[in-house]
């Protein structure tokens, strides 16, 4: 019989799954169970599994995969032991009052105290507990959201100045631009030779420091033909366009993001070619 079964994050396959990733979602589950049986890969060795056939996966993207299974990882046991911790202060702390039978004259006495006794039983919660609750809905924000977990991730892999996440997660939501160009131009601004000590995170948002690496002249490599086109980049529409006006496609911003990990998207200071 086989009886030994194990969890693993659902919630994070699932959403893989519905963008479409499904193959990610299944490197995922055998990067989870290798961990769980101690079962030690090389990178290579993924890029094989997890490339497709006669053409392993480059070690580069291999790298940032895994980086990004043990931060979902990471964040998946931290829920537990948040949980856990929760529940053990629940239960060490638990509080029943006590009725004094030397007290109780009457039966209907005790029915009588009732609205008293569950009062009690919560205004005596003790005071642990409630820091606790107050930890955790204070932090749910950050702890599931997504797109912000995505930035600080990147932002926390390409600088030690990332600052306090919960500072940076109260710039977050007062930014109104497409989280994948967010990314984009977080890396773009951690990796430029002039920043000699960037901002954290709090303050690359809150001075709208993003601004500046937003993508706006570009050069793409279309892979289907090999060939680079250079345009102006529309960071509203997503569109890119030559200088002559001419539609050249549209990029959506992840899609944007691939394509710099992958070297197939270069960023221009102006136009290189004749505009006249």
């Amino acid at each position: 019989m086989r009886m030994n079964y194990i969890s693993l994050p659902t919630d994070y396959v699932i959403e893989l799954q519905v963008q479409g990733k499904r193959e990610k979602g299944r490197a995922f589950m055998e990067y989870f169970l290798d961990m769980e049986v101690e079962a030690v890969n090389s990178l290579s060795f993924y890029g094989v599994s997890w490339g497709a056939k006669d053409k392993p996966m480059n070690k580069g993207s291999v790298s940032r995969w895994v980086a990004e299974f043990k931060y979902e990882i990471a964040k998946y046991f931290n829920l537990w032991e948040l949980k856990n911790a929760q529940h053990y202060s629940y239960v060490k702390n638990a509080v029943q009052p006590q009725c004094n039978p030397k007290e109780t004259k009457h039966p209907l006495e005790t029915t009588k105290t009732m609205g008293f006794e569950e009062l009690c039983a919560t205004s005596m919660q003790p005071q642990s507990n409630q820091a606790l609750n107050n930890y955790h809905h204070h932090n749910a924000g950050f702890i599931s959201d997504k797109n912000f977990n995505d930035l600080y991730f990147v932002y926390s892999h390409n600088t030690k100045f990332t600052g306090k996440k919960e500072e940076a997660y109260n710039a977050f939501v007062h930014v109104k631009v497409d989280n994948s160009l967010l990314k984009l131009a977080a890396m773009k601004y951690l990796h430029d030779p002039e920043v000699k000590k960037p901002f954290g995170l709090k303050k690359f948002l809150e001075n709208q420091s993003y601004l500046a690496y937003m993508p706006k002249y570009v050069r793409v490599n279309n892979v289907k033909d090999n060939q680079w086109y250079e345009g102006i980049y529309d960071s509203t529409t997503f569109e890119l366009k030559a200088y002559d006006g001419k539609p050249l496609g549209t990029i959506k911003p992840d899609l944007l993001v691939k394509l710099y990990e992958d070297k197939c998207l270069e960023f221009l200071s102006g136009p290189t070619q004749d505009v006249s």
